[in-house]
């Protein structure tokens, strides 16, 4: 086993399960206001991984101070975090100061 494995978390959460717990995001996301939920990343490609891949989900529509409240309600039920406790679930609005991170979000999303 090379390093590169030896340092890859894995913790298997299969693609169904997945859309799943991004399905409950959404709706969480969008009982808090949100207009508009994406899924991007590996999740909606044959990319995916499911032993070390994660939910990446970009949201518009709340409010800039509702955010976190938003984002802490739609996760902290999900109990999507690996077995070293990184969470397996990405989050990012359309308040991101990083205007690369949104253009390639907005060109590969996913609407769900």
């Amino acid at each position: 086993m090379d390093t590169l494995e030896k340092a890859r978390v894995t913790d298997h959460m299969p693609r169904e399960h997945a859309m799943g717990v991004a399905h409950q995001i959404a709706e969480t996301l969008r009982k808090h206001g949100a207009t508009k939920v994406f899924l991007f990343g590996s999740l909606p490609t044959p990319r995916y991984d499911p032993d070390y891949s994660d939910i990446d989900i970009y949201y518009e529509g709340i409010p800039l101070a509702n955010t976190l409240h938003a984002e802490v309600d739609a996760t902290w039920k999900t109990g999507e975090e690996d077995e070293t406790g990184r969470c397996r679930v990405d989050i990012v609005n359309e308040h991101t100061p990083d205007t690369k991170l949104k253009e390639t979000i907005l060109s590969t999303r996913c609407l769900f």
